[in-house]
């Protein structure tokens, strides 16, 4: 009986720590509708896209390339599992080493949490429409200077 229950506890002990499958929802090529996004304490995109490609074993590849209105081009990438640890997060032309942390909330909804140097820097979530054809994502938190920083962004599927 012992043995049973032991071998049950490291079941449900390794089944707590599995990342969450990648939710088809989720993947896809996302455009950024600058009409529909507000940005606050943040530069403002002219244009911007997401890409999510599910690379199996739980891992999700998020790119996203831009322009903002100065015209300097942005890119953020990185490789994550919606387990809520921190991966490494590369942005272009950033001064400190940045990470993210996913968590799924639903079929249609994650959690995403930004670091700078290991300080929390931005938290917010991302949401499916029902049709599947729209993305949005809203955040806030500080800057690197400390300054307040929100948005909401949305997105359509290509």
């Amino acid at each position: 009986m012992k043995k049973v229950i032991v071998a049950l506890s490291l079941v449900m002990s390794a089944v707590g720590m599995m990342a969450a499958p990648v939710t088809k929802m989720f993947i896809g090529t996302w455009k950024l509708n600058p009409a529909k996004s507000t940005f606050e304490g943040v530069p403002v995109m002219k244009s911007q896209t997401r890409i999510y490609q599910d690379w199996g074993g739980d891992l999700v590849h998020g790119r996203f390339e831009g322009t903002d209105t100065q015209g300097t081009r942005t890119v953020t990438e990185y490789v994550a599992r919606y387990d809520g640890r921190d991966y490494p997060r590369a942005v272009l032309r950033s001064d400190t080493i940045g990470t993210i942390a996913l968590k799924k909330v639903s079929e249609r909804q994650s959690e995403f949490t930004y670091k700078e140097d290991g300080k929390i820097t931005i938290t917010g979530t991302r949401t499916i429409s029902g049709d599947g054809k729209t993305s949005t994502v809203r955040y806030g938190g500080k800057n690197n200077q400390g300054q307040p920083v929100r948005a909401v962004l949305v997105f359509d599927r290509q």
